[in-house]
């Protein structure tokens, strides 16, 4: 079965990125994951969106909340190999890698600003073993907070929105 989401992570206190994200908790564990949930991983609070995730209102929202510290992002649609990650900081985008479901196969990444050098080792691997490069996106956010998607590191606990 594939799966879709976009993640936010940020090391901040769960109260800071709760209020930024109008979001907050309601008490329960989360089980569906196509609902939003939030949880520790180490330093790093994530928020987990599912199928929750409101394009503009909610980028703008992630990007006030980079004022406060950097803020990692992963957007990814297994069904159509699509994936992206960015670094929004001062409420800008850093830089982002991502890998088109427009494009076929391996023809490429997408590269805004400058993304951590290790990017390229990361390309270079997937294209040698012969993986899409949906992967690269993915292992840069993994890199970085520690969490892979199909990971059960981290207990996310249900929360709704405030608006």
């Amino acid at each position: 079965m594939s799966t879709s989401g976009t993640y936010v992570a940020a090391k901040l206190q769960e109260s800071v990125v709760l209020d930024n994200l109008h979001l907050e908790k309601t008490g329960c564990e989360l089980t569906d994951f196509r609902k939003i949930g939030g949880g520790y991983l180490h330093d790093w609070y994530l928020v987990h969106f599912g199928s929750c995730f409101d394009d503009d209102e909610s980028l703008q929202n992630i990007k006030r909340l980079s004022f406060l510290n950097a803020v990692y992002y992963l957007e990814f649609e297994e069904h159509v190999m699509a994936s992206t990650a960015t670094k929004f900081e001062k409420g800008k985008t850093i830089w982002s890698v991502k890998k088109d479901s427009s494009s076929w196969q391996n023809s490429g990444l997408e590269f805004e600003g400058e993304p951590p050098e290790s990017v390229k080792e990361m390309e270079r691997k997937n294209l040698a073993e012969g993986n899409n490069l949906f992967e690269v996106p993915v292992d840069l956010f993994v890199s970085i907070v520690g969490y892979h998607y199909m990971d059960d590191d981290c207990t996310f606990e249900e929360l709704q929105s405030t608006q």
